[in-house]
């Protein structure tokens, strides 16, 4: 634990949300102390009840009396608060804690489900995530705006002195109760503020579209021009036998599965990109069943399993019946006219099905040949790269290596980034199996974890390359590493990939 931390820290104690002596409630617990309170429940079907305000308080002789609308003389107010104690943030949306989980991997949290965490509302919670040294006051706007340009928050709750319950849970929630500890650093003032710079601009992706791409309107991605010249909805055009096998699958959420890679907590975000992307593709032709096992054996083998989070597991059915109103009504009215009462419940027991039986289920591979002639384009680049693969080949060197291919061939105008990134690939695969000896499996292993810390380190505007062009170069490399990843690679033995 970093030595500067605080080991106890101020709080101001109250028997409610209406109670304002803070004088009587200021209080200074140690962490551990602060922590067992935050993960015991109490037992209530009311909502107000005892909680703390997490701040340090000025001096008393500096406090300014305040005059509720009431007429109530009290000194609970922002301008007799020094410091924040801890940082507290309210998860109130699906998908939220997860996020909050990205963002605060390596600190120290405590997370807690509130009075609202119900079946229903099943993402209710709240999350403490522990500061090395109390925010000054005048500091905390600036801390405010740098969290809520990473997570949504309520502007209207960024006052210092806010109240918080301590958890509460009521006996007719039909629910149990959740709180975790999470071990880690403490969190500073430096590091939070940090999280606000160089944010990349949040985009609403549409499931048809990628990052680079820009979205389509919902009924214009939802059409396709038949040869009669009708509009007719573009999985009706889908072939007869639908492609349900694994390098399909892996084929159409590429990008997803890379997202989920790069953020192994993400679980909500990767059930719910791949749910609305499968629809919208396939429309009333969906194999639920299916979709449920492929996309369970792929966050097992690519991120986290969907099952270490109970929260995404509860908001899949949601996700389903969003994804089938928005992007194939027809696929709800069908199922929906098939199990009538019981739809819910055949829903929950296939979701059920899945998780029992995903990872023993056979995910058909489509055959390849069984020598693959490289095409002409990675020759054309192997022999364009060809001083600088001896170059690789004498030092060793993949980033140099990278940063040389990419200078040169991002300097084009319009770049084949798909091309370049399977190059990229084949001569580093090459590398460590030609070369260096290691087994295919073990290779590509390493060359994933290689390849995505030189891509960290590079360094675009020192090589004079343009940053959109980089950002679209990484994204297709980390697409050609995930296609080419063991679990989604159809198995030949004697498959020809020119590397060196």
């Amino acid at each position: 634990m970093q030595q500067d931390v605080s080991e106890s820290l101020y709080l101001v104690d109250l028997g409610s949300s209406r109670d304002v002596d803070v004088e009587m409630g200021i209080n200074e617990p140690s962490w551990e102390e602060f922590k067992a309170e935050v993960m015991r429940h109490r037992i209530r079907d009311r909502k107000d009840g005892p909680g703390y305000i997490p701040v340090m308080m000025k001096l008393k002789e500096d406090w300014v009396l305040q005059v509720s609308q009431k007429g109530t003389k009290h000194y609970r107010a922002d301008i007799n608060t020094e410091a924040l104690t801890v940082l507290v943030i309210d998860i109130d949306e699906p998908g939220a804690l997860e996020t909050g989980e990205q963002i605060f991997e390596g600190y120290e949290y405590i997370v807690h489900s509130t009075h609202n965490f119900t079946p229903e509302t099943p993402w209710k919670y709240r999350m403490i995530v522990r500061l090395a040294q109390p925010i000054e006051v005048a500091n905390w706007p600036a801390c405010f705006e740098a969290l809520k340009s990473r997570i949504d928050l309520d502007p209207s709750c960024c006052n210092p002195s806010r109240f918080y319950y301590y958890p509460s849970h009521s006996s007719a929630s039909n629910i149990a109760p959740k709180s975790f500890h999470q071990k880690g650093k403490a969190i500073t003032e430096q590091d939070i503020l940090a999280l606000g710079r160089d944010v990349a601009k949040k985009v609403r992706i549409s499931p048809l579209t990628s990052r680079t791409l820009g979205t389509l309107p919902l009924a214009q991605s939802r059409a396709k021009r038949h040869f009669s010249g009708n509009m007719v909805a573009h999985y009706d055009a889908l072939p007869q036998t639908v492609n349900q096998r694994m390098d399909s699958f892996m084929e159409r959420h590429a990008k997803s599965i890379v997202d989920f890679e790069l953020s192994p907590h993400s679980r909500h975000n990767f059930a719910l990109s791949i749910t609305s992307r499968e629809y919208s593709v396939m429309g009333p032709r969906t194999d639920m069943r299916r979709l449920l096992d492929l996309m369970f054996y792929c966050a097992s083998r690519h991120g986290t399993p969907l099952e270490s989070g109970n929260n995404t597991l509860q908001e899949i059915p949601g996700m389903i019946v969003t994804a089938m109103q928005k992007y194939a009504p027809e696929a709800l009215d069908k199922a929906q006219a098939d199990h009538g009462d019981n739809f819910a419940v055949w829903m929950a027991e296939t979701i059920d099905k899945s998780l029992k039986s995903y990872e023993f289920v056979g995910f058909e591979e489509t055959k390849k040949a069984e020598v693959e002639t490289p095409s002409d384009m990675y020759l054309v680049m192997r022999e364009r790269h060809k001083s600088l693969l001896r170059e690789f080949l004498a030092e060793g060197s993949l980033q140099r290596l990278v940063e040389q291919v990419l200078r040169h061939e991002l300097a084009s105008d319009s770049p084949d980034y798909s091309n370049i990134a399977s190059a990229l690939y084949r001569y580093q695969l090459g590398y460590l199996t030609a070369v260096i000896k290691q087994p295919k499996d073990e290779a590509h292993e390493n060359l994933s974890g290689h390849i995505k810390s030189v891509l960290q380190s590079i360094q675009p505007r020192e090589l004079g390359i343009d940053d959109k062009k980089f950002a679209f170069a990484r994204s297709a490399l980390l697409v050609e590493i995930a296609k080419n990843k063991p679990a989604a690679r159809p198995s030949h033995d004697n498959n020809n990939e020119p590397g060196l």
